[in-house]
């Protein structure tokens, strides 16, 4: 069944979001703009908003809020590109010999002005755009001998690692989440060194080896520093505290993630499917069970939408949804306090290997990109409830040994061997 739906310009109607129509008011809410349901003024807003005026607010809003520093950043080491997620990526680097360089225009507070880039930006004014010369400018004067990222599917990384291809610059990418088969398909992919979760991805991009020339499987970054988080805490996990921890997937914009997948699936409904099955077992064997939530706790409105999205789901079983500071890596504590994880293509599932805790992947969509990097007892495709069922007391059964010992190739999932944190500070510390 097609899922009712409604259409906003987000609040800077800088993007075109398609949610759920039962989300109408929390949107509202949060100040994005309904669009008229008649077709030919929702297309014209679009193309308005986003098209055309999109491009003068960006200019606006960036010299307006912009410090202007008259000179130039000195020489580092390394540089940091894009800084979203650097909590994360932080961890690895021993000294403070590196530049970190927003990426996004909405996150450049501090904008570099000399001779120099001003020179080169007018030099390569019809090369690419705008932004891009003003990186490609800092770059050279920064002189890195690595530049590293986190964000591995941003589009000004291959770019810019692509014109620096032949010079002294170590380009490397941390994978960031779970990538599907569309991401090796990306024909704009350029990567020199990228480091990834598991052999899945080492698969994924053999048939791309012209555009990432070193792929190296070492494990997850984020789970690597969770871990070392929880150590330093002294935070032990409590074997018995729950038996299942059902990651939470909202899928709620219809037309961003999933967006090729929404076309032909009731994605909502699979996610929700899973989420009963799970209170059904839980309910009838007696079982403790958490949901993990995905919005921070501080989104009061996000948690609301991704509350309703349950509740409109779940019809017959009560159920509260966990929630958590981000900062302090809840989901992560949730997964080690759980005997198994449950969910549809989570990232955490692949994560919670690095706890030494089972998962079962719900591949219940069935499409190429909601794949289970391995086959074996950790998936399952069928819908049915007694299926599941029988699958979740199997899993139930096995310690952790046996567990593995039933999955076809465990390091498609996760690499187990390296730990990434480790691996990363050696191979980038200079």
């Amino acid at each position: 069944m097609k899922v009712k739906a409604v259409e906003f310009l987000n609040p800077e109607k800088s993007a075109h979001i398609v949610v759920p129509e039962y989300l109408k008011q929390i949107y509202l809410d949060l100040n994005y703009h309904l669009l008229s349901k008649n077709a030919l003024l929702k297309k014209i807003t679009i193309f308005i908003n986003i098209k055309i005026l999109r491009k003068f607010r960006i200019i606006f809003n960036f010299f307006w809020n912009q410090k202007f520093n008259l000179g130039e950043p000195s020489q580092h080491d390394i540089i940091v590109f894009d800084d979203v997620s650097f909590r994360t990526l932080n961890n690895i680097f021993s000294k403070q010999n590196y530049f970190v360089l927003p990426t996004r225009v909405e996150r450049i507070k501090e904008v570099y002005l000399s001779k120099k880039i001003l020179l080169y930006m007018l030099r390569n004014f019809f090369k690419r755009s705008l932004k891009q010369n003003y990186l490609c400018s800092l770059i050279e004067i920064i002189r890195p001998k690595n530049i590293v990222t986190f964000i591995d599917n941003s589009t000004d990384f291959f770019i810019i690692a692509k014109i620096f291809k032949d010079r002294n610059i170590k380009f490397i990418a941390i994978q960031n989440a779970h990538r599907y088969d569309i991401h090796s398909q990306n024909k704009n992919i350029y990567i020199p060194n990228y480091f990834v979760i598991g052999d899945h991805e080492v698969e994924v991009f053999k048939n791309n080896s012209k555009n990432i020339s070193k792929i190296k499987s070492i494990g997850s970054l984020t789970a690597t520093v969770a871990k070392r988080y929880f150590e330093k805490n002294n935070l032990q996990p409590k074997e018995n505290l729950y038996d299942i921890c059902l990651i939470s997937e909202p899928r709620l914009g219809l037309n961003f993630d999933f967006k090729r997948i929404h076309q032909d699936y009731n994605v909502q409904e699979c996610v929700g499917l899973i989420a009963n099955h799970v209170l059904k077992f839980c309910e009838k064997y007696k079982k403790k069970f958490i949901i993990s939530g995905k919005a921070d706790i501080d989104s009061e409105k996000f948690k609301q939408a991704e509350t309703m999205f349950y509740k409109n789901q779940i019809k017959n079983y009560n159920f509260d949804i966990s929630f958590h500071k981000k900062s302090g890596f809840g989901n992560f504590k949730n997964i080690i306090h759980s005997k198994l994880i449950i969910g549809m293509c989570s990232t955490l599932l692949r994560n919670s290997f690095e706890f030494k805790r089972k998962i079962l992947w719900c591949n219940f969509i069935d499409h190429k990109d909601t794949k289970s990097p391995s086959e074996g007892i950790c998936t399952l495709r069928s819908k049915k409830f007694e299926d599941f069922e029988n699958r979740v007391l199997e899993i139930l059964k096995l310690d952790y040994e046996e567990y593995l010992s039933k999955i076809d190739n465990v390091d498609a999932f996760y690499n187990t061997k390296i730990n990434a944190l480790k691996y990363l500070r050696n191979e980038i510390n200079l």
